[in-house]
């Protein structure tokens, strides 16, 4: 029974450890778009000020080091000749 309650405690301590202040990790996952070379992602803070701004090749994109707070995003899709067509809303 100690045991159990141990491992739990722990778990409690473990899951409750990370505060507010520290980085939040985000997945971004969208449709692949047929035909796309790329994809442009944007990504600003409630200031508008831009945290990240990335071509890359594939359809998710792991977003690491970002606090608590409001953040929009957006993708753009790149086409063949390396523009980019349009964004999502």
């Amino acid at each position: 029974m100690w045991n159990s309650f141990f491992i739990f405690f722990l778990i409690i301590n473990v899951i409750g450890a990370q505060s507010i202040e520290d980085p939040i990790p985000m997945d971004l996952r969208w449709q692949e778009i047929n035909g796309a070379s790329g994809y442009q992602i944007e990504i600003r803070d409630s200031n508008q000020k831009y945290i990240l701004n990335e071509k890359i090749k594939k359809n998710f994109f792991k977003v690491t080091g970002l606090s608590s707070g409001k953040y929009e995003h957006r993708i753009g899709v790149i086409n063949k000749l390396e523009k980019i067509e349009g964004y999502t809303d």
